[in-house]
């Protein structure tokens, strides 16, 4: 499973100049599945356990507000970078891409969710393996 993620995740950045990061994450635990980065100081291992908090204390939120929905992502924007939360299907998981300000959010997005469907097809086989 490990392989074939990597090479997805690796698929993903090169498809955008502005992607620095991305990473399947275990929303339960905040345990990285897979990770690539393009840049060798930046290792999405360690935001990984609490970006999982975020995604947690987001579901937790909406509960409290009485919405029965499920965000389709979470944005953060900091002076130089986005990070982008995607929830997988499942709710097990969620795909995690950080990217420069000069990425256009929306072709990430976009990205992403091309994406988010085939990885959800990775997981789910390996599921049904276990």
């Amino acid at each position: 499973m490990s392989t074939e993620l990597k090479k997805m995740l690796e698929q993903m950045t090169a498809e955008l100049d502005g992607m620095i990061a991305a990473a399947v994450v275990s929303i339960d635990d905040g345990l990285l599945v897979e990770r690539v980065s393009k840049k060798t100081d930046v290792h999405p291992g360690p935001a990984a356990a609490y970006l999982a908090r975020v995604v947690q204390s987001n579901r937790e939120a909406m509960r409290m507000l009485g919405w029965n929905q499920q965000p389709e992502d979470i944005l953060i924007t900091t002076e130089e970078s986005y990070f982008i939360i995607r929830q997988l299907a499942g709710d097990l998981f969620f795909l995690f891409v950080l990217t420069t300000r000069d990425e256009w959010i929306g072709r990430t997005r976009a990205l992403m969710a091309q994406y988010a469907k085939q990885i959800t097809v990775i997981l789910d086989l390996v599921k049904k393996k276990s």
